[in-house]
C-alpha cells in the first residue's frame, strides 16, 4: 500500500507524472476514483489552506470528506495514537493527517490500513511542496532546470522542497543565518537572490516554535524581503509563499502584491496536485 508521509520515496518519474496529472485536472479531467470512499482530514493545529484544498480535491474526485478539528481527537493524548489509526482505518478509506510528530504518522499508516497521506510534520510537508513544484513547473512551461532560492530556515516545507529540487535536477538555495541551515545547498548571501528563478519565503517561527518568536525574528531581521531587495532579482523572477503570510514582519507588502507574486494561483493549485495524490494513493493499492 502506497502512503505518502515524504518526499524521500518518490521518483522523479512519479512527480513528472503527478505534474502531468495535475495539469490534466485543472484542465477540467475528471476522475471517479474516490466514488464510494470517504476521506478524513485530521489535525492538532490550525488549518486553512490544507484542510479545504484536500476536502475540494477529494469531492472533485466523487468521495466524501470529513474532518476534524484540532483538540476534537486528542491524538496520542485521549487515546493511542495507535487505538486512533485503527478506528479511523475501520471508518475511511484514506486518512490525511496534519500532525506535529511524524512518528503518528509512521503508527497512522502502518495500524490503519488505509493510505496515509503527510499534509504537515515538523519535519515535511511533502503535499505542500509537490503543489509548489507543479506551480513552477506550470509557471515556466515544464523547465528542464530552474534556480529556486528558498529565503528562510531549514523548515520542514524547504526540505521537502530540496529534495524534489534534486530529484528533477533542479537547483535549490537556502539563504539564511548560518545556525538555521541544511548541511549542504545553504548560504548566508544574499546576493544569491540575483540567480534565482523563484524566491520562496515561509515563516521564521513554525507552529510549534512559538516560545523561540524573539530570537528568530531578531536573527532573521536582515533577511526580511524588502521591495528593494527584490528588485535585485531578475525581471522574469517569481515570489512565492506558502502562505499564512506576516506582512510587513517577514516580507514587504508590495512584494506580496507585486504582479509578479503568484501566491494565489501557489494555493488553487493544491487542490490539482493534491486530486493526482488521492487518484494514485487509491489506483496503485
Amino acid at each position: 500500500m502506497f502512503h505518502l508521509l515524504s518526499t524521500h520515496n518518490l521518483s522523479a518519474s512519479l512527480i513528472h507524472s503527478w505534474i502531468q496529472r495535475a495539469a490534466e485536472f485543472k484542465a477540467d479531467a475528471t476522475s471517479q476514483c474516490a466514488v464510494g470512499k470517504t476521506g478524513v482530514f485530521i489535525t492538532d493545529r490550525p488549518s486553512l489552506r490544507t484542510r479545504a484544498s484536500f476536502a475540494l480535491a477529494f469531492e472533485a474526485l466523487g468521495g466524501t470528506f470529513h474532518s476534524f478539528l484540532p483538540g476534537e481527537i486528542g491524538l496520542g493524548q485521549r487515546e493511542s495514537t495507535k487505538d486512533i489509526a485503527g478506528v479511523l482505518g475501520s471508518y475511511y478509506d484514506m486518512i490525511i493527517a496534519r500532525v506535529y510528530e511524524p512518528t503518528d504518522l509512521v503508527v497512522l499508516s502502518q495500524q490503519s490500513g488505509v493510505p496515509v497521506v503527510n499534509a504537515l510534520s515538523k519535519t515535511e510537508h511533502p503535499a505542500q511542496a509537490l503543489a509548489d513544484i507543479f506551480t513552477m513547473s506550470e509557471y515556466f512551461h515544464n523547465p528542464v532546470t530552474l534556480h529556486l532560492v528558498y529565503v528562510g530556515d531549514a523548515s520542514n516545507t524547504a526540505q521537502s522542497l530540496l529534495f524534489l529540487c534534486d530529484q528533477l535536477g533542479w537547483q535549490f538555495t537556502l539563504i539564511g543565518p548560518e545556525q538555521y541551515h541544511f548541511p549542504t545547498h545553504s548560504t548566508t548571501d544574499l546576493v544569491k537572490l540575483t540567480e534565482a528563478d523563484v524566491v520562496y519565503t515561509d515563516t521564521w517561527v513554525s507552529m510549534g516554535q512559538e516560545s523561540e518568536a524573539q530570537a528568530r525574528n531578531a536573527v532573521f531581521a536582515p533577511y526580511y524581503l524588502s521591495t528593494k531587495l527584490f528588485a535585485t532579482t531578475k525581471p522574469s523572477a517569481i515570489f512565492m509563499n506558502d502562505m499564512p503570510i506576516r506582512r510587513g514582519i517577514e516580507v514587504d507588502d508590495a512584494v506580496a502584491n507585486n504582479p509578479r507574486s503568484i501566491i494565489y494561483r501557489q494555493a488553487e493549485n493544491r487542490i490539482y496536485m493534491q486530486m493526482a495524490i488521492i487518484e494514485h494513493l487509491f489506483t496503485q493499492q
